[in-house]
């Protein structure tokens, strides 16, 4: 059966449901049938024999009263003699309507001849008064033993044997019903349990089967996996929504690339006057001390001259190399579980001669080397140093840096404080464009490029004022891998 919709797999559950329930009402009106058969016909075969029992005394005692009539001109035993006989006939009535079969029906038919036969020969007796008694009691012995006890017994053991042949024809239909009783009863029930499992079947293949991988499906897409189709199977209502879920997901693909692409667009056109004043910057610098190349013959001044032209060359391939380095893809990251004070511990390592060129004093408040989170460590010092490369250069001469590590169950909180003179813009994790730099060996590329890198690890990168001057950095790493 092709199952098309729900609402067809639930009328086929219906269907079977209610071809169960007609089986077992079936089953049961058959048995009852059956008793009630066998019941009525086992009463019936009781009664045809009980009143051929009483045929048989009827004329018994018929015989009895005209042999008294005959013999001794009884009047009482004449008058019982014809009450007998409307009775007799009665009950040949009733026999014969509870005779079913052929045989007994002619049983009945040559028992009725024989009585007929009897009668007749006893209606010529009472006729005949000429005999004596010797006489009559010889026609009636003759009667009795040529009509009734010849012909009426034989017939009557006719009737009895078809009789015991109809009951013993019960008995075996009984016997057999008996043996094949099992097999009937077993055989609905082995019928259910096909007619169940071919349903449950159906359902779980029809519907609760492509249910479930619509339900992983949405998880899967909702997860982001947008190029995941589910298939397109069972009944027409989950196979139109897996339809619907397919094309919103590339629908969505679609919108994701589109706003991909938009967002590139923004971004290049938000980077280009960036590089454009870092380049252009640069080259009137090369330029104009080329003229003054050109124009002096000072050996002292040609040498400043070429140096300063050398420095502005080595200025512009360093922020080149930094655009590379904050444009590139990070790939996939390296975790491990790592301590973010021993990270910020090897980033002050390598800005060790800068602290001692200015002799500024680093102040470590709760700093627990111990507690150890999942994280890329070069990443994170790559930002880190960066950061503290910034605090270092605005800080002023034998100065303080405070370093404060806080934590909880959820997250870990770097804060960097500087006593500078305050950053001369506001960063911000959207923003793609790079930051003005006021150091000497700076690109501007670092507040992004630290941005960056703690959006990977789903941290969380601001800045703000610090209570006296300075600037305050606030750097969070989760404690748990997203």
């Amino acid at each position: 059966m092709h199952l098309r919709s729900l609402k067809s797999l639930i009328v086929l559950q219906s269907v079977v449901f209610l071809i169960l329930i007609i089986m077992m009402a079936g089953l049961e009106g058959l048995g009852v049938y059956f008793w009630r058969h066998n019941s009525q016909e086992s009463l019936e075969l009781s009664a045809l024999l009980f009143q051929t029992q009483q045929l048989r005394g009827d004329i018994y005692r018929e015989i009895k009263e005209i042999s008294t009539a005959s013999l001794t001109y009884d009047q009482s035993a004449l008058n019982r003699y014809w009450q007998h006989l409307y009775q007799i006939d009665r009950r040949f009535y009733e026999v014969d309507n509870l005779t079913k079969t052929v045989e007994e029906k002619q049983a009945v038919v040559k028992m009725r001849h024989a009585y007929e036969l009897m009668q007749s020969a006893m209606n010529r007796l009472f006729a005949d008064t000429r005999g004596g008694y010797a006489s009559q009691k010889e026609m009636i012995d003759a009667v009795y033993e040529t009509h009734i006890r010849r012909d009426f017994e034989a017939a009557l053991n006719e009737l009895t044997r078809s009789a015991a042949q109809r009951r013993q024809q019960m008995e075996n239909s009984l016997a057999q019903w008996s043996k094949l009783a099992p097999f009937i009863v077993s055989l609905p029930i082995i019928i259910a349990m096909g007619l169940l499992l071919y349903i449950s079947q159906t359902v779980r293949r029809k519907f609760i089967r492509p249910m479930r991988q619509l339900v992983r499906g949405a998880e899967r897409i909702s997860t982001g996996e947008l190029t995941h189709r589910i298939p397109q199977q069972g009944v027409t209502e989950a196979s139109s929504l897996a339809e619907a879920m397919n094309h919103m997901a590339e629908e969505l693909t679609a919108s994701r690339d589109a706003l991909l692409d938009a967002e590139r667009q923004a971004a290049l056109g938000s980077l280009v006057p960036v590089v454009a004043h870092n380049i252009r910057n640069p080259l009137a610098s090369i330029r104009a001390a080329s003229q003054m190349l050109e124009a002096s013959d000072d050996d002292a001044e040609l040498k400043e001259t070429r140096d300063g032209i050398i420095d502005t060359v080595d200025r512009l391939e360093r922020w080149v190399n930094a655009l590379l380095t904050y444009l590139r893809p990070l790939g996939v990251m390296k975790k491990s579980h790592q301590s973010v004070a021993q990270i910020v511990d090897n980033a002050l390592q390598a800005l060790d001669h800068r602290l001692q060129e200015k002799s500024i004093q680093i102040n470590r408040h709760n700093w627990n080397r111990s507690q150890k989170i999942p994280l890329d460590a070069d990443l994170l010092e790559q930002a880190i140093y960066g950061l503290l490369n910034n605090a270092v250069e605005a800080s002023p001469t034998e100065s303080e840096l405070q370093l404060d590590l806080a934590s909880d169950d959820t997250q870990v909180t770097l804060i960097i404080e500087d006593n500078g003179s305050g950053m001369p813009f506001n960063p911000q994790p959207t923003e793609l464009t790079p930051g003005p730099s006021t150091k000497r060996f700076g690109t501007g590329l670092g507040i992004p490029f630290a941005f960056k890198i703690v959006q990977a690890h789903g941290g969380s990168l601001t800045f703000e004022k610090a209570s006296g001057s300075g600037t305050r950095v606030r750097l969070t790493i989760p404690t748990t891998e997203n």
